[in-house]
């Protein structure tokens, strides 16, 4: 098992459903492994992000 796919499994089970993020080379390890997983992925890009993170966390 991969340290990857380690992580993913870890934020399953604390109940993660998204992750923001823009894919490329340096976490191609980390997509692979949402693959299998019931986590979404949703690209976006750096200057988009901050204002996606506070619709989807707990407050």
């Amino acid at each position: 098992m991969k340290a990857a796919e380690l992580m993913i499994k870890c934020l399953e089970r604390e109940g993660v459903e998204y992750i923001f993020g823009v894919p490329g080379e340096e976490n191609l390890d980390i997509m692979d492994a949402l693959l299998d997983s019931s986590i979404e992925f949703i690209v976006t890009d750096m200057k988009r992000m901050p204002l996606l993170w506070p619709g989807h966390t707990e407050g």
